[in-house]
């Protein structure tokens, strides 16, 4: 991610679930129209004010959110406190389990309160409320909601917000980034580059001959950077965007039509894995944190099969050299790059899903 070196305040907060989000939005909507007050979105903040870069910021956020997974938090009492920040909230309890959540970030990003922490869910922020109306404040809310100082939810959010704690009408505050908890179960994932659609529909046609001809599944032309990596729903995509954020086309240019001995390799045309190739592809595995088990070739392929005979897959070269001649010194500019739910078990390639796509041109 490009972004400024300059230092701006950001904060980290934990939000309940929906059906608490809906409860507490509608107290607080009451509160406020009785007492004043800005609109905020509820939460419980795991830290505040923290000042860094763009790019220092959500870099340790993603960092700290991977693998994460939800926690239950209990509220102890309905507090109204002297301050603008501390008007009327739930205390929540510090539990050993809540402690662990809230400094696994503090470790992530090197910091720790320079106050006593205490975790709660605000309700109302006022600046000049006086503190009768403070007490005024939490009677209502027990009449609005006689079990609010009481509950218990799952956090199973966490957001990256904008902040700066001088605009007391928050209306400057701005969300940046929100993780999903819940979606913890981790699935298949590929990426891969695509060529330009003119070439994509030439791909096919002879794809579609070969596979007519010879067998083997119906597949997305496509030159694999990621194949089968295992990552959370949120996980993968956040680091997918990530990746393609700002990323250029690069040109791909064949070397030679292959024919091989695996499901994989049955057909291909072997790439040249230039310095802008290997740079571009090197810089998904960056963000992935990931690196081939095997030596990786970039290649184009033509045909999937399992069982065809060696003999056959050289005649599938050559009747692929007839059908399209110069197939085998193929060059185009990778134009898209998608990100597909795979499975490498699946050789009927049906379960296959394409999840995202993006069109690099876009970032010329």
């Amino acid at each position: 991610m490009v972004g400024s070196t300059e230092k701006q305040e950001y904060s980290i907060w934990a939000l309940p679930s929906e059906d608490v989000l809906v409860r507490v939005k509608k107290l607080m909507a009451s509160l406020q129209a009785e007492f004043g007050g800005p609109e905020f979105e509820p939460h419980l903040t795991i830290i505040g004010a923290i000042w860094q870069t763009e790019d220092e910021v959500h870099k340790k956020f993603n960092a700290a959110v991977e693998g994460l997974k939800p926690v239950d938090v209990s509220s102890e009492a309905l507090v109204y406190g002297p301050s603008f920040w501390t008007c009327l909230y739930d205390k929540i309890t510090y539990s050993s389990e809540l402690r662990e959540f809230i400094e696994h970030f503090w470790a992530k990003f090197d910091w720790k309160p320079s106050f006593a922490y205490t975790p709660h869910l605000s309700f109302l922020y006022h600046e000049t409320l006086p503190q009768v109306d403070r007490k005024k404040a939490k009677e209502r809310a027990l009449e609005l909601d006689e079990a609010i100082a009481s509950i218990s939810f799952p956090i199973t959010r966490v957001v990256l917000y904008k902040t700066d704690a001088t605009d007391l009408t928050t209306k400057s505050w701005k969300k940046l980034v929100e993780v999903d908890l819940t979606k913890t179960e981790k699935n298949e994932y590929s990426i891969w580059a695509l060529p330009p659609e003119d070439v994509l529909q030439r791909v096919k046609k002879l794809m579609a001959a070969l596979q007519g001809e010879f067998g083997g599944p119906d597949f997305e032309p496509h030159i694999t950077f990621i194949g089968a990596i295992w990552q959370t729903e949120e996980e993968v995509h956040r680091k997918f965007q990530a990746a393609v954020k700002g990323l250029k086309p690069v040109q791909a240019n064949s070397e030679a039509l292959v024919y091989g001995p695996s499901f994989w390799t049955c057909l291909y045309n072997k790439l040249n894995f230039s310095d802008e190739l290997r740079n571009t592809v090197e810089h998904f595995w960056s963000h992935f944190n990931w690196k081939p088990s095997f030596a990786y070739t970039p290649h184009l392929s033509f045909l999937y099969h399992e069982t065809l005979p060696q003999e056959e897959r050289k005649k599938a070269q050559e009747r692929a050299l007839e059908l399209d001649k110069t197939i085998a010194t193929l060059s185009f500019p990778i134009t898209r790059v998608v990100l597909y739910q795979t499975d490498a078990t699946d050789l009927t390639t049906k379960s296959w899903k394409k999840l995202v796509e993006v069109d690099l041109t876009a970032n010329n």
